[in-house]
């Protein structure tokens, strides 16, 4: 699992571009498997609370490759420091979080998109 914390500013879109890899740092297969990403104000709310849950797109399977993009118009409200997770579901149903930590909004100078 790896600790990360990040400041992004509202408004702005924010890829993610994942790598899974095995224990030797290698590539992992994931073909057959989800990513998930969860967003929260609060680390004990329940899911159906989140203020953004994706779903990673797989992009090369047995490169261990995955994207994941939030959107502009999911950031545009947000200030302050929320709570993140990114995890793992393999072909065998096993959890794994391979990511967490807290991401803070502070807001941007310019709001107009066009």
């Amino acid at each position: 699992m790896s600790i990360q914390n990040f400041t992004y500013f509202n408004g702005n879109t924010i890829p993610f571009d994942i790598v899974i890899t095995d224990s030797d740092n290698n590539p992992q297969d994931i073909t057959g498997w989800t990513i998930f990403f969860t967003l929260k104000t609060d680390i004990n709310d329940p899911d159906t609370s989140a203020i953004i849950a994706k779903t990673a797109t797989i992009t090369d399977p047995t490169a261990g490759e995955a994207n994941l993009v939030i959107a502009n118009t999911e950031t545009s409200g947000l200030v302050g420091a929320y709570y993140y997770d990114m995890q793992t579901k393999d072909d065998n149903g096993y959890i794994t979080t391979i990511m967490d930590g807290t991401i803070e909004f502070v807001q941007r100078v310019t709001l107009r998109t066009t």
